[in-house]
């Protein structure tokens, strides 16, 4: 499915490993970014970014300011958050949080990226 193909009237979210690193300051990205972040903005990051303002979408994760929520991998002392949930920017108060679960298994250098979301269900 394409994106602009999906009904503004259905709940809409991309998870995924971008591999962009979209960094901890917004700057000309307001609309599509939240203002928290890990690492440096790569070229990878641009791209998630314009994608975002492209289909008014917002990088959920850049919501919530803790840095053990925001590290989506982590080898040694390098750390990064490469992973990302995008979803419809008017979406955001449904996103109560998102965070990232520490693998059990001492090997992996990903981390599982979980969204709380809230949905209010109409009978």
């Amino acid at each position: 499915m394409i994106v602009h193909d999906v009904p503004q009237s259905k709940k809409f979210f991309i998870g995924g490993d971008f591999n962009g690193h979209i960094e901890g300051d917004s700057g000309d990205y307001e609309s599509a970014h939240g203002g928290f972040s890990f690492g440096v903005r790569n070229s990878g990051g641009v791209v998630v970014l314009y994608f975002a303002i492209a289909y008014d979408l917002l990088v959920v994760n850049s919501l919530f300011k803790k840095e053990d929520h925001l590290v989506t991998f982590k080898s040694g002392l390098f750390k990064t958050q490469i992973n990302c949930f995008l979803t419809r920017a008017d979406s955001r108060r449904s996103c109560t949080d998102c965070k990232v679960i520490p693998s059990e298994f001492v090997g992996s250098q990903c981390r599982l990226l979980a969204l709380d979301v809230k949905f209010n269900c109409v009978k």
